[in-house]
């Protein structure tokens, strides 16, 4: 071995490549087994064995097993397990039941409230502002909740219908149901209900109006719950003959077993003296006499 003089300063940094073994030389020589003598920076690459001489005085030896030959035109083969589906179908479960509203609000307790107010000499009252509907059209969506809602929270609501009876059937079953005092209206449209004949005497005119609204009321209605409404937007200026045609047509609703509202006067209509004349101030006191019995229509609207 021949003495290196100078101080080896090296590094070795070996890393396996298929087939390769590279070894990294840094300030200092390899001697070979051939006794050749490589600069520390050169690289040196062998495929099965290399043997070398670090300086000064180590051997190293290193022997690499000969690489496994890759298989050319062949492909890794990975393995994948699935179910096996034996009968053909699988089964639904049963569908689930619809969402339930909870609230953390409890109900409002409207049989405490006007107990307490009527300590104070007042009273408990509910918004007669409601909704009119019918077969002519219109947005019913939600109608039947904003119903069911009501009723089962205590509230008592006002709902018209014209020509079709089909929510008012509903909101009588919960009328029947809770017992709650809702204000149901039904009208019958047409040429023969919707005003009365002015060219008769008042009271025949009455007898007959009754008669086509009677006839035409929908059997699934209790007239001792819905309110029957029988005339539209009459002739204001026949004050005189409106007021014995309502009194007449008020005395039959009461003998039938009805709930009449009377007249269903246009917005902005009547004028204050057309209730002063002697058949109206007459109808009048006869409402007020039954007033779960008898009523005013008259329509308001946004202008």
């Amino acid at each position: 071995m021949r003495n290196v003089r100078r101080r080896l300063i090296y590094l070795v940094s070996a890393a396996l490549v298929p087939g390769f073994l590279w070894v990294l030389l840094i300030a200092g020589t390899v001697r070979g087994a051939s006794g050749t003598i490589w600069p520390a920076d050169r690289i040196s690459v062998a495929r099965s064995t290399i043997t070398g001489t670090l300086q000064p005085a180590t051997a190293v030896t290193a022997t690499l097993p000969a690489p496994t030959p890759t298989p050319t035109g062949t492909r890794a083969i990975h393995h994948a397990h699935l179910p096996v589906v034996r009968n053909g179908h699988v089964p639904l479960p049963p569908p689930l039941p619809p969402p339930v509203a909870v609230t953390g609000t409890p109900p409002i307790d409207f049989e405490g409230i006007r107990e307490s107010l009527q300590e104070d000499g007042q009273d408990l009252a509910f918004a007669k502002i409601g909704f009119h509907t019918g077969a002519g059209g219109g947005n019913t969506e939600g109608l039947d909740d904003w119903m069911t809602e009501l009723d089962a929270a205590g509230v008592p609501f006002f709902l018209k219908s014209v020509d079709d009876p089909q929510y008012l059937i509903r909101a009588q079953e919960l009328m029947e149901s809770s017992g709650i005092s809702h204000t149901l209206v039904y009208r019958q449209t047409g040429a023969d209900y919707d005003v009365p004949d002015y060219n008769l005497p008042p009271e025949d005119a009455a007898l007959q109006h009754w008669e086509h609204h009677k006839a035409a009321f929908p059997p699934e209605l209790d007239p001792e719950k819905v309110w029957l409404e029988t005339v539209n937007e009459v002739d204001k200026e026949r004050a005189e003959w409106l007021g014995q045609f309502a009194l007449e047509t008020a005395r039959l609703a009461l003998a039938d077993g009805y709930r009449w509202a009377a007249f269903g006067w246009a917005s902005g209509e009547p004028e204050p003296e057309h209730w002063e004349t002697p058949s109206m101030l007459e109808f009048l006191r006869l409402a007020a006499e039954h007033p779960d019995r008898l009523a005013i229509a008259l329509h308001e609207y946004s202008y």
